[in-house]
């Protein structure tokens, strides 16, 4: 793996712990890193049977600045419908359509989708926690109220609803950020590594391919001259008459090469 490229990694972070202010700051301290991380995209997870008026993970997100980085995952949506409560309208519909009381922060995030709960005990395959998971939210579609049975309402609702629908939300943010973030930034970052590049080219000197005998005499007699210029006038004559003869060697010499 290279240092100099952007990574693709999942990090699954343990829950931010409230049971003492200890804990507390040991989890945002584990936390806070990651989402200082200008490339870091957020999967908020939180617990959809609960009130999100003082969510401790929303919240730190919010501090860092990364709602507009962040998609809402509601989970255990299944649930808030199985066992008839009535906060439905509230919990599940109402955030998705960013309508909830609950939370102002929902109209920031890019974007909220409710998803079943999957325990470690569930002897199903993934292939059948799919169908059932669409099954149940289909259900609760189809005993939703009239002020979320209109076709705008339920289609808004479908695109937050399942897993599927998160992959979905999941692969469109991760392609706004490599467009508008790391695309721009490796591009910037080669640009740099051409232009030192260029300069350290330039320091040795012209491309063998674009020299040629009289170029190379030429630069050679340059060269030499200025080192005898400083010389008392009977030195200098003496030096030029070793010149003379050191340029002419250099001359049979370089055209030989060329020849």
């Amino acid at each position: 793996m290279q240092a100099d490229v952007p990574t693709f990694e999942f990090i699954d972070l343990p829950g931010i712990q409230t049971a003492s202010p200890q804990a507390h700051a040991q989890s945002l301290d584990l936390l806070n890193p990651y989402l200082r991380d200008d490339n870091t995209l957020v999967l908020c997870v939180v617990d959809a049977t609960e009130p999100l008026d003082d969510c401790a993970a929303l919240e730190a997100v919010r501090r860092q600045g990364k709602l507009n980085q962040a998609i809402l995952v509601l989970t255990k949506a299944d649930k808030v419908f199985a066992e008839g409560m009535p906060d439905v309208n509230e919990y599940i519909f109402d955030r998705i359509l960013n309508k909830a009381s609950d939370c102002k922060y929902f109209s920031e995030l890019k974007g909220v989708v409710a998803v079943a709960n999957r325990k470690h005990t569930d002897t199903v395959t993934l292939l059948q926690a799919v169908d059932e998971e669409n099954q149940q939210f289909e259900a609760m579609l189809q005993a939703a109220t009239s002020s979320y049975a209109e076709e705008t309402a339920q289609q808004h609702l479908r695109d937050g609803m399942t897993t599927q629908k998160l992959f979905e939300k999941m692969d469109s943010m991760y392609h706004v950020h490599m467009v508008e973030v790391w695309g721009p930034t490796a591009l910037a970052r080669i640009h740099v590594a051409r232009c030192n590049a260029s300069t350290a080219l330039a320091a040795l000197g012209k491309a063998p391919d674009n020299l040629s005998a009289n170029n190379i005499l030429q630069d050679l007699h340059r060269a030499v001259r200025r080192t005898f210029t400083p010389l008392t006038s009977c030195t200098y004559t003496i030096s030029m008459l070793w010149l003379h003869l050191f340029e002419m060697c250099m001359t049979f010499y370089i055209l030989h090469l060329f020849a």
